[in-house]
């Protein structure tokens, strides 16, 4: 009973009969030795405790200071001396209360006394901040006769643990736990941001905000360190079984390619001004091959490639491959002379020769009605894959375009046209089959053509490409 007292009691009532004698404090201080029997380690401290000093079946005159008036005495016996330091260390807080005998007339007053102070000193038992439930204090008085017969003494780190770390950390934990478990995502499906979603940071902050006036670190550290453990092994489960949904297929392309076989030169075969062209054929096998695009995103899977069993031939100047769907135009256009006498007609409108132009196979070209009736030589050529050019709108009128050439030094091999290498051809299609607008969107693109078939050619277009005046 003195150990339970000591141990989990917020006041001591010491009873002495008859009056408070020396013997008595010996007694307080006999129950006192109790104390001995505890274990305490650095954050462990026994529970502060008043004590009331009741002298019962009173029939003597106390002062309310009485017992302070007896731990005063000054004793050459040391062990006398020693007793009275012990008990006012034990008891920071003293009251004296004196009950007379039954039935005499201070009896109840006295009596009344004694019980208001006990109930109104009276407070919770707790240890590190919880306050201890009728199971947990009769858990806690089992542990402390386990340990009396055991070791013959009581460890508080102990008690602490079952109180606070069994009693409140660890029930809290594991109803967080719980909720958490409860909460946790169903997935159906893949989710992207299934991270948001991640309810550990919010529980164990809830946690620590619940175990916030817990004093003892090491037991709210470990019961939080299981708890984030326990939560991390479920979020694990969620992730992997997320991962499982990210990786079934979303959807499948199908990807194509051509892979070289061999290559040969051979002339280009189209009928027109560049069928004698030689040009690199491919011979080309087709592969195909499957990319998988998983639930998750990112990169795709991809198959392996695999044989379709059919081959194509492609022209590795693949430039060539336009000439069919390059714009064929035909028709008559105004030509301005570079002869200086006819120039000088241009003050009476009288210097635009009436030409029979055409636009093919990148070459530009013109005749006079006669030459061109008679499918004789060309009047001249401007040949877009030697002669590189430049078209633009003729400023003084708005119907005619100008031919120029694009290389600051002039045209290349001049010989298909009258006049330097610097000229400049005025062509107006007043009263021409198409307007000057659609003259020049078409010239212009003969005019890439040209430059990027002469790139692809490349040191080849010497020798292929002969500037020359064709026939009608």
């Amino acid at each position: 009973v003195n150990v339970f007292g000591l141990l989990l009691g917020s006041q001591v009532v010491f009873v002495a009969n008859g009056m408070a004698t020396e013997q008595a404090l010996q007694t307080l201080g006999m129950s006192l030795a109790a104390r001995s029997l505890v274990r305490l380690d650095e954050q462990s401290k026994l529970p502060e405790q008043e004590l009331s000093f009741v002298v019962n079946k009173n029939s003597l005159r106390y002062e309310g200071s009485a017992l302070e008036k007896i731990l005063d005495q000054k004793f050459d016996d040391s062990g006398r001396q020693e007793l009275r330091d012990t008990v006012r260390n034990c008891f920071p807080e003293r009251a004296f209360f004196t009950v007379p005998m039954l039935g005499t007339p201070s009896f109840d007053a006295s009596l009344e006394a004694l019980r208001s102070h006990l109930l109104q000193r009276r407070r919770p038992v707790s240890m590190g901040g919880v306050a201890l439930g009728g199971r947990q204090l009769a858990g806690l008085m089992e542990l402390i006769v386990d340990e009396v017969k055991k070791s013959e003494e009581i460890s508080v780190p102990s008690m602490n643990r079952y109180v606070i770390y069994e009693g409140f950390l660890l029930p809290l934990a594991n109803g967080l736990l719980e909720y958490a478990q409860s909460n946790m995502p169903l997935l159906d499906d893949y989710d992207p941001d299934l991270a948001k979603r991640n309810p550990i940071n919010e529980t164990l902050k809830k946690f620590d905000d619940s175990s916030s006036h817990i004093a003892y670190k090491e037991l709210k550290a470990e019961a939080r360190d299981m708890l984030s453990f326990r939560l991390r092994d479920l979020w694990h489960w969620v992730e992997a079984e997320n991962e499982k949904l990210g990786d079934e297929v979303s959807d499948t392309v199908q990807e194509t390619r051509e892979v070289e076989i061999n290559r040969t030169k051979a002339v280009l075969g189209f009928k027109g001004l560049l069928k004698e062209v030689v040009v690199t054929k491919q011979l080309m096998r087709e592969e195909s091959r499957t990319l998988l695009h998983r639930k998750r995103g990112g990169e795709p899977e991809c198959l392996p490639w695999k044989p379709l069993g059919t081959t194509v031939t492609r022209i590795q100047e693949w430039i060539f491959d336009s000439v069919p769907g390059l714009p064929k135009r035909r028709g008559q256009l105004l030509k301005s002379s570079p002869n200086a006498l006819l120039s000088l007609l241009k003050f009476l409108n009288k210097d635009r020769q009436p030409r029979i132009c055409v636009l093919q196979d990148g070459h530009f070209m013109w005749w006079d009605a006669e030459g061109f009736a008679s499918k004789g030589e060309a009047k001249g050529c401007i040949n877009f894959l030697v002669h590189w050019a430049w078209i633009r709108q003729d400023p003084s009128v708005a119907t005619a375009f100008i031919i120029a050439p694009a290389d600051p030094n002039g045209w290349q091999d001049p010989s298909s046209f009258t006049g330097d290498a610097l000229r400049e051809f005025s062509f107006d299609a007043e009263g021409s089959e198409y307007s000057c607008s659609e003259w020049m969107t078409a010239i212009e693109e003969h005019a890439r053509f040209g430059a990027l078939a002469a790139e692809q050619l490349g040191p080849e277009l010497q020798w292929q490409i002969k500037v020359r005046k064709p026939m009608g």
